[in-house]
């Protein structure tokens, strides 16, 4: 069995993790021609400008994308600035540095990398580090938020809810009367005695 040529492994590399499924969707991300990518693919080689474009995009690591060695991502945290840091203050810095991250994507652009996404997940849950327990925990808050909203936004839930509520006021209007007929009638019974006359 022929071994893959580089073109076909860093190919299959980009398809599995990230949106672009053909040589349609190549050529339109990198502003180029299909029959270009064409060219390369008769060549065995992958074009090393394009993979660079790619792995910018993607946030992957070049090599990685080039060679299949090493990690995926190309997610190497800064030191915080200044002098020794703990450990606790490198994990802020770096919680505010990936925020940023996310800040400056385009609206929807993480959904366009669901599966570069997915794959950091895993890598952090795996890593067996501080950031596993701290993602795991968010990843269960996030869910539950989610969840909840759905069955907020959720027309037939709403309506289910609605009705509940009309009819736990309906009997606590009937527990008012009830409550107030039964006062009214020990009032009388005091005012009386037990036999209905009138207590001297």
């Amino acid at each position: 069995m022929a071994s893959k040529t580089n073109f076909e492994e860093v190919w299959e590399r980009i398809k599995d993790n990230t949106n672009l499924h053909s040589f349609r969707d190549l050529a339109k991300f990198l502003e180029i021609e299909p029959a270009s990518i064409t060219g390369h693919k008769r060549k065995g080689v992958f074009n090393l400008k394009h993979a660079q474009k790619i792995a910018e995009k993607y946030k992957f690591n070049i090599d990685w994308l080039l060679t299949g060695k090493g990690t995926m991502m190309r997610w190497v945290l800064p030191k915080a600035p200044g002098p020794a840091q703990t450990e606790s203050d490198q994990a802020e810095h770096e919680q505010k540095h990936n925020t940023t991250i996310l800040k400056n994507m385009e609206p929807g652009e993480h959904n366009d990398d669901l599966n570069s996404l997915l794959t950091m997940t895993k890598e952090v849950l795996q890593s067996n580090t501080v950031y596993s327990a701290s993602l795991a925990a968010n990843i269960k808050s996030f869910h539950r938020a989610v969840y909840m909203e759905s069955k907020i936004s959720d027309p037939d839930k709403i309506k289910e809810h609605e009705e509940r509520l009309t009819a736990i006021e309906s009997q606590l209007q009937e527990r008012k009367k009830m409550t107030k007929k039964l006062d009214g009638h020990g009032k009388k019974t005091d005012a009386y005695g037990p036999e209905g006359r009138k207590s001297s």
